[in-house]
């Protein structure tokens, strides 16, 4: 049986890897990072007493020299796993007489532990270290039973016993490594917490958030400018330009790097120096200049209506440092609203013209409302000739529904709500009326039948001369 044996070996390990903690604080705090490779020969060394106190069981020897080497790769890197591996190979060719399969197992268990470095993020250590030794333990078998000359193969349980203890004692070295490491840590941040340099180190920080938020507020000022809709320029207080967008480009057809650095007022087209100093005046009691209308001139010499408002640049003491402006492009809004007025004052003629022809028309003249049902509902409009054929006033005739003047039952009625049935939309008609006075007269009238404002309405033109 092999267990005092490796319980011995366990207890050893152990006692070194604590060993190891307490060197790490009390003597060479940065020792493991900055010298990985004495942490190397540290392990070789712990390695080498284990192989002291090895056991051997039917002409095979058990110990756990192989755990340190392990941790070793695994914590501190191949080199320092190398140096590891080197030093436990020189320290088996001097106390084993079977050192040669030693080495090979050590070579092999290196190799397998290498690919294990790159996925530290993916595994905790504890499960890297249980792999890595696993792979070994199937390395010892596989060379100590089959691929070795032994005299005599390794019992099962033996080989089970030797798997336990290297599991127990990774488990301990693990857990006993990653708890100082934990408490370590905590122990260095709350020292650090009341330090001056950690102070230093606060202030620092919030430095650089402030810049990130600066420049976080540039970004967002640059792409405001960038994609305004409007030309957007601005200047110091000299007059000089500092910064122009893509708008104002296309707007007054100079290119920024035509105008940033010269003065505003020397450009052709732009405001004399005596205006640019009254509206620096003006701005300097913190009053924008709002939406002028101005008309200005282009790079190529046309005439561009703009509207423009000019703001103050403060810095943070509240001192005038620049001008900004905005120029909106009106010359299509000042075309369209000319082609408007011209349009409204055409249809103000033609209306005048329209009135005129109807209220001085010798013929009678009526505009009806239609109903749904076809009959004529309501006097829109008539003239004077009109009024005097019924003998109402054209307050009255306007006030009164049609059935009220024109009966619905009466020829003219009837002749016409025929021919809106129909669908004839202009018409001649001939028919017999009484008027109020009770004079019977035939009539000879046209029609025509449209639409206005979705109702349906009939303009009835009557002729004077053919009244009877």
């Amino acid at each position: 049986m092999v267990s005092s044996g490796l319980f011995v070996n366990l207890c050893i390990f152990s006692f070194f890897v604590s060993i190891m903690i307490a060197i790490r604080i009390f003597l060479l705090q940065r020792l493991a990072h900055k010298y990985k490779w004495m942490s190397g020969i540290y392990a070789s060394i712990v390695s080498a007493i284990l192989m002291v106190y090895s056991v051997t069981y039917q002409q095979i020897t058990y110990d756990l020299r192989f755990l340190p080497l392990i941790l070793t790769v695994l914590y501190f890197g191949y080199r320092a796993g190398a140096v590891a591996g080197i030093t436990m190979a020189v320290c088996s060719i001097y106390l084993e007489s079977h050192w040669l399969l030693t080495i090979l197992i050590l070579i092999f268990t290196f190799l397998f532990s290498l690919p294990l470095i790159r996925y530290k993020k993916q595994f905790s250590l504890l499960k890297q270290s249980l792999l890595c030794f696993f792979l070994h333990f199937i390395v010892h078998v596989l060379l100590t039973n089959y691929f070795w000359n032994t005299p005599i193969q390794s019992p099962f349980y033996s080989e089970i016993e030797y798997l336990v203890f290297g599991i127990l004692g990774l488990g301990v070295a693990v857990a006993t490594i990653e708890f100082y490491r934990k408490f370590y840590a905590v122990a260095e941040e709350a020292a650090y917490a009341g330090s001056d340099s950690c102070k230093d180190e606060e202030d620092s920080f919030f430095v650089r958030i402030m810049k990130k938020e600066l420049e976080y507020t540039k970004e967002q000022l640059e792409s405001f400018i960038n994609h305004h809709m409007d030309a957007v320029i601005i200047t110091d207080l000299e007059g000089q330009i500092l910064r122009v967008n893509e708008a104002y480009e296309k707007v007054y057809g100079w290119k920024s790097h035509e105008v940033i650095g010269k003065k505003y007022y020397d450009i052709a087209g732009a405001f004399s120096k005596d205006v640019h100093e009254n509206i620096k005046k003006t701005v300097a009691e913190k009053e924008a200049i709002n939406r002028v209308e101005v008309v200005r001139a282009r790079k190529d010499g046309s005439l561009v209506d703009l509207r423009i408002t000019i703001s103050p640049i403060f810095n943070g003491k509240d001192e005038l440092v620049g001008l900004s402006g905005v120029c909106v492009d009106i010359s299509e809004a000042k075309k369209a609203k000319q082609e408007l007025d011209l349009l409204h004052r055409k249809l103000k003629e033609s209306e005048l013209k329209y009135r005129t022809l109807f209220e001085y028309a010798n013929d009678a003249i009526y505009l009806l409302e239609i109903g749904s049902d076809h009959f004529p509902a309501r006097f829109v409009e008539v003239n004077e000739a009109g009024c005097k054929r019924f003998g109402y006033t054209r307050e009255e005739l306007l006030s009164m529904p049609c059935h009220g003047i024109i009966p619905r039952d009466s020829d003219i009625v009837q002749k016409t709500v025929e021919q809106i049935r129909n669908g004839n939309l202009s018409f001649t008609l001939q028919s017999q009326f009484t008027f109020k006075s009770g004079e019977i007269k035939k009539l000879e009238y046209s029609g025509k039948l449209f639409n206005i404002e979705k109702k349906k309405c009939f303009l009835l033109f009557q002729e004077t001369g053919q009244s009877t």
